[in-house]
């Protein structure tokens, strides 16, 4: 029975071969040498351009930080430009003010000037006037209550007396 036994009995599987087992273990060392390799280069490669972008942020930033300094410095002179200008604008609407103020009182003055001018010619009238009505009363005499010479002087009188008020007028406005 032990016969039959070993008759009915499964054959084991059959051992690998060596050769077969030796060749999948040194073609995948020899891909995991490969991938570490890769990995490493990889690695190796990212650290590098890492650091050169590193040192680029780093000048980049300092030139920022420059850039800002040269900006800020720029704002300030702007702002006290801005303030000179400001501060000659208003010189100049002053002194446009006091320019178109003194043109103002030569051209009043040479008004005055004419006025007064004027006014002492019509006083010169005045008296000449004045002189004639004299004169007619000392050479008619007797007929000058009856003559036009009387109103005449009334005429006189009243026009040197506008002259008074108009000469009073201008000195009350001159104060």
């Amino acid at each position: 029975m032990t016969t039959d036994a070993l008759a009915t009995a499964p054959l084991p599987p059959p051992a690998p071969s060596r050769g077969k087992g030796r060749v999948w273990r040194t073609l995948g060392l020899i891909v995991l040498v490969l991938a570490l390799l890769a990995a490493s280069s990889l690695a190796a490669y990212l650290w590098l351009v890492s650091s050169q972008w590193m040192d680029q942020n780093d000048t980049l930033r300092s030139e920022a930080t420059a850039m800002g300094e040269q900006l800020a410095e720029a704002q300030d002179q702007a702002a006290a430009l801005q303030a000179q200008v400001e501060t000659l604008e208003g010189q100049l609407e002053t002194t446009a003010t006091r320019l178109s103020d003194v043109v103002n009182e030569e051209a009043h003055a040479g008004d005055d000037l004419q006025y007064l001018g004027d006014l002492i010619d019509a006083y010169a009238n005045c008296v000449d006037s004045y002189d004639e009505v004299l004169t007619d009363a000392l050479n008619a005499g007797y007929t000058y209550r009856n003559s036009n010479a009387s109103s005449v002087q009334a005429d006189v009188a009243e026009y040197c007396d506008s002259l008074a008020e108009a000469y009073a007028e201008y000195t009350a406005e001159a104060e």
